[in-house]
């Protein structure tokens, strides 16, 4: 069974490094976002996805304190025909993490969803009235300050409080919204072994 996301455009993390000249912190960041893009092009499309590639002239950077967005165009062949795609990518040099973003498909300033440069959060997918959010985040501890991957859910309306959806010692990771959007299907390590597992909401 894969797990399907809706969303293409990635928000990717990148650990800080020694100071170096801008291009090349540019050129770092755009490789970094572009591996993740084609990475979840193939886990998305699945395995008929072939020769995923970037049009660096279509590619841009633009630095914004801390962060570093990227964002192109590109194409990869399915069932033997050719797919564009474009991809934004948000990289947060100084603490790793990935924030949620959102950006239309025509273009336009990328909207933080998340702001929590100090907490993981990837893998969003939207619901079918696109009104809600599924993501996963390792911004909840446990009782022995431990943080953990678990699912949650942000309502657009109020996306500075999302619901912790899953609570366990696990990995918990690619969220999918059953069509009613009473359920969510994700991937958990729990129990030892990776395995779908189904939760109400």
């Amino acid at each position: 069974m894969k797990m399907l996301s809706a969303s293409i455009a990635v928000a990717f993390g990148l650990c800080a490094t020694a100071a170096q000249a801008a291009d090349a912190d540019h050129g770092k960041a755009a490789q970094r976002c572009e591996d993740a893009v084609a990475a979840t092009i193939e886990r998305v499309r699945g395995k008929d996805v072939q020769d995923v590639q970037f049009i660096g002239a279509k590619r841009a950077v633009t630095a914004d304190g801390e962060d570093l967005g990227v964002k192109g165009e590109g194409r990869y062949r399915r069932n033997g025909g050719g797919v564009p795609f474009t991809y934004s990518c948000a990289v947060n040099e100084k603490t790793g993490k990935r924030d949620i973003y959102r950006m239309s498909d025509r273009g336009g300033p990328a909207q933080n969803l998340t702001n929590s440069p100090d907490v993981d959060e990837f893998d969003a997918v939207w619901n079918k009235e696109g009104n809600r959010i599924a993501f996963v985040s390792d911004r909840a501890v446990d009782s022995e300050g431990r943080h953990h991957f678990d699912i949650w859910v942000m309502d657009l309306s109020q996306p500075d409080q999302p619901t912790q959806i899953t609570t366990n010692p696990s990995h918990d990771d690619c969220p999918a919204w059953d069509p009613q959007g009473k359920h969510l299907y994700f991937r958990s390590n729990r129990g030892g072994e990776w395995s779908i597992w189904k939760v109400g909401l």
